[in-house]
């Protein structure tokens, strides 16, 4: 079976936030206040390999991707994917891999990774 992205243009995560916020500005300045704080802790401690696993457009990738020698990007939608792939060439950044497959059918090695985005649902438990 074909995966496709079940919310087109992220219209329900939009309706969330647009009806959701307990003040005008929340999700985004949550966020941006959350980022910080990634960024701090790898600007200290860089690390060798991201895996952003439901990467969508590719936007976290990016934004990690500076403290990281290598970023594996997994998206099983492929216009989303495609999407992704056309953001890591704009951005100029090389050492993001992207792969049209989800987490769970990735074969990523226990242990490859030193942090792991996970923004995609899961169909199994996982154990660290």
């Amino acid at each position: 079976m074909k995966y496709f992205y079940p919310d087109i243009g992220d219209a329900i995560t939009i309706e969330v936030i647009n009806t959701k916020e307990p003040f005008s500005g929340y999700w985004n300045d949550s966020e941006r206040y959350a980022l910080a704080n990634v960024h701090r802790e790898l600007a200290l401690n860089p690390q060798h390999t991201l895996v952003d696993a439901g990467t969508g457009s590719g936007r976290l990738a990016i934004e990690f991707a500076p403290y990281f020698q290598e970023v594996l990007a997994l998206e099983p939608d492929p216009e989303r994917m495609e999407g992704a792939r056309k953001n890591f060439v704009d951005a100029g950044i090389s050492h993001i891999i992207p792969r049209q497959v989800s987490f769970e059918d990735a074969d990523i090695p226990d242990g490859s990774c030193d942090l792991l985005l996970l923004s995609t649902p899961l169909t199994k438990r996982l154990e660290f």
